[in-house]
Order: structure tokens, then sequence, then C-alpha cells
């Protein structure tokens, strides 16, 4: 008897530990499910505001006016040099000009210090000493990883003596260096 109470206390206990095991069991599923279901969720919303983010809405506005042109985006690195790099795409592939981004930024630098006046109102306005304040852009600009705006675009304009068109979602077509030669 002894024995046999013994053993059933024992599968009892086997019984419960497996009951606690199944539960056990039952709750990682659901917690794994649920976590799959919230994984779902915020892809599926990361997609959603993908596609309806300010960066894709630009992209996709000025894709569709440059194919009307036959053109179309070039993706360049958003690393600080990305106007001249896409400049270094265009004239090579375009033009077969063999240069480099790091080549651009030192003529463009060269260019803005050789014609300050020209500039200096766009780069170092409300300072005590402008021409200092200058030269240090002007560094910037040749060194890498410096964004560049109109003021650089414009220098390049002239150094490559090329208009540059600016496409923007927001604002007309901007023509830089009207003056020179279209291509």
């Amino acid at each position: 008897r002894k024995r046999a109470a013994a053993e059933e206390a024992r599968r009892e206990e086997e019984e419960a530990i497996e009951r606690k095991r199944a539960k056990a069991q039952r709750k990682r599923g659901r917690k794994t499910a649920k976590d799959r279901e919230k994984s779902e969720r915020v892809a599926d919303e990361t997609e959603r505001l993908a596609k309806t983010s300010e960066r894709t809405k630009e992209l996709d506005a000025i894709g569709t006016t440059l194919a009307k042109q036959g053109l179309r985006i070039y993706e360049v690195a958003a690393d600080g040099n990305c106007l001249y790099r896409a400049v270094e795409h265009q004239l090579v592939s375009l033009f077969d000009v063999a240069t480099s981004h790091v080549t651009l930024r030192r003529q463009t630098a060269d260019y803005m210090r050789a014609n300050e006046d020209e500039f200096i109102s766009f780069v170092a306005l409300d300072c005590d000493d402008p021409r200092k304040v200058y030269e240090e852009h002007c560094d910037k600009v040749e060194s890498e990883g410096e964004w560049g705006g109109q003021p650089e675009i414009l220098a390049l304009t002239h150094v490559l003596n090329r208009s540059i068109y600016v496409y923007s979602r927001d604002a007309p077509l901007l023509r830089m260096g009207a003056h020179l030669p279209a291509d």
C-alpha cells in the first residue's frame, strides 16, 4: 500500500509538472504570437509611413518631373559629399569628364576664394570678422563631408562653365548659372 501510495503521489507530481510545462508552453506560444503580431503591425506602419514620408513624396514628385524629360533620379550617398558626388556622376556619365568629388570640392573652394566679393554676403552675415568666417567656410567646402548649398552650386557653374539645374518638389526648376551654356 505504501508503495502504491508513493507511486500514485509520484504520478500526480509528474502530471502536475507536465500541466505546468504545458501551461508555460501555451503562455510562451501566446506571447510569441502576440510579439509576431506586434512586429507585423510595426512593419506595416513603418511601410505606410515610408510611403507617405516627406522624402518619399519629394522623390516621387521629382521623379515624375524628370520622367517627363526622359531623365531619372540617381541616388548618391547622403554623406555631406552628395552635391559633389551628384555633379561628378553627371560629368562622368553624360560628358565623359574624368573628375572626382574631392577635385570638385577643391575647385569650388578655390573659385570661391578667388571671387570672395561674389559670395561673402551669402556666407558671412552679421559677424565681427566676415573675411575670417568666409575663409573658414571655404576651408569647410574644401574638406570632406561639408554639404553644399546655392553658393557652392553657383561656384560650380563657373568652375565647370555649365549650368546646373536644381529640382525640387515645392519650387519651380532652378537653373543655376543661367548665363552659361545649357547642356
